[in-house]
């Protein structure tokens, strides 16, 4: 990927810079280039880059892409169709009809909004450590550093974007993020073709008392894992131990080349992010918050809140008004907190073997119970009533 000169990058004053260029930044920045904005965007990873996250497209986010002009995307880059979903608790699977999803490696999948993004006329600067400093009455600050040389870039305004870990508020009191003390940690790895007797266009979810784990066959044919487990587990063992001892606890096959596999890892996955926007910028994406999702979710939230805090700003025609920043921490909230919460009821029944168990019967026996659950990740049910809905059943 071709980078362009600093001195373009440092001398206009951007209509929008945005931080962290994964689902979240890339779309907003896709999003904000159509409304022919000068849009930056900015991550400190060189691209295409691997990232410790599934694959997993749901229904919705085909939907959502459709919605945003981005149809093509998905047959472009050849992802595997998704239809079908085993649950494996350590009793016999359980299998489930899901609304038609899409898996890819996400390292493709990333870098392909991004060339989206630019297609469209934004400008992206890989490799560029990004940092806001406050800011001045008339546009934002960042400090950027790219190739251990610090410059500045000024925009109207800045979306924060930079992910689980991401620190470009550090500079700002009071905006760090909270991490949980009941979170989990993620595992991500991909094994060669044929490491697992698959069926096409399944999603396999293996849950245990340690955590829990997804497999997949991607696009390239490599099978893609994606784990979530506790921290005690994984301190006192390796990524692959602890994704074997998943498996085995679930009585699925376990996959070959586990041990030789190249592990990547996150921080703890259920963090809170109290304040959202502040004097010229906007949080979005993981960087707002994340608990453990489940097949595809994560994808889903990030380009959602893409697109709705572009629709906000466009209701302003992109100009700055100080009521943006309650405006968005309000819609944020209501846009988000009903599927956190969600996905944290589940993470949480996932913990009880009981309810494992009594889950996967439910699957087995009476479809219908579960699939409140099942159209509130792809359909079009709410996430409060999904809520209700799912709750009485477990009851």
């Amino acid at each position: 990927m071709t980078s362009p000169e600093l001195e373009s990058v440092t001398a206009p004053l951007w209509d929008i810079a945005i931080v962290g260029a994964g689902p979240a930044g890339a779309m907003a920045a896709y999003l904000l280039a159509e409304q022919k904005l000068n849009v930056l965007l900015l991550d400190q990873a060189a691209f295409p880059r691997h990232k410790a996250c599934g694959g997993c497209l749901n229904h919705r986010t085909l939907e959502l892409l459709n919605q945003c002009g981005l149809s093509d995307l998905t047959a472009q880059l050849g992802a595997k169709p998704l239809q079908r979903l085993v649950v494996a608790v350590g009793t016999r699977p359980a299998a489930i009809e899901i609304p038609q999803g899409r898996s890819v490696s996400r390292e493709r999948f990333d870098f392909a909004l991004i060339e989206a993004a630019q297609k469209r006329g934004a400008v992206f600067l890989a490799q560029a450590k990004a940092s806001l400093q406050n800011p001045d009455e008339h546009f934002a600050r960042i400090q950027v550093r790219i190739e251990n040389k610090p410059c500045e870039v000024r925009a109207k305004m800045v979306l924060v974007s930079d992910g689980l870990a991401g620190d470009a508020l550090r500079q700002l009191p009071g905006y760090s993020s909270n991490t949980a003390e009941d979170s989990l940690i993620g595992l991500y790895a991909s094994l060669a073709p044929g490491s697992f007797a698959d069926e096409p266009g399944t999603i396999y979810m293996a849950c245990a008392q340690s955590g829990y784990a997804g497999l997949v066959r991607r696009e390239d044919e490599r099978i893609e894992i994606a784990a979530a487990v506790l921290p005690a587990v994984l301190k006192a063992s390796t990524p692959a131990a602890c994704v074997r001892l998943i498996f085995e606890e679930a009585g699925l096959a376990i996959p070959a080349g586990l041990s030789r596999a190249v592990w990547l890892g996150t921080a703890a996955l259920h963090r809170t992010r109290r304040i959202l926007s502040g004097r010229r910028f906007f949080v979005l994406g993981d960087a707002s918050g994340f608990v453990e999702p489940f097949t595809g979710e994560g994808i889903y939230w990030a380009l959602l809140q893409a697109r709705e805090l572009v629709d906000l700003l466009q209701s302003q025609q992109f100009n700055w008004k100080p009521a943006l920043i309650e405006k968005w921490q309000r819609k944020n909230f209501k846009l988000m907190e009903p599927r956190k919460k969600l996905c944290h009821f589940i993470s949480a029944l996932l913990r009880w073997k009981t309810l494992r168990s009594l889950m996967v019967e439910m699957i087995r026996r009476s479809p219908w119970l579960v699939r409140p659950l099942i159209r509130w990740i792809h359909g079009p049910a709410s996430p409060e009533r999904s809520i209700r809905s799912f709750h009485r059943a477990c009851l």
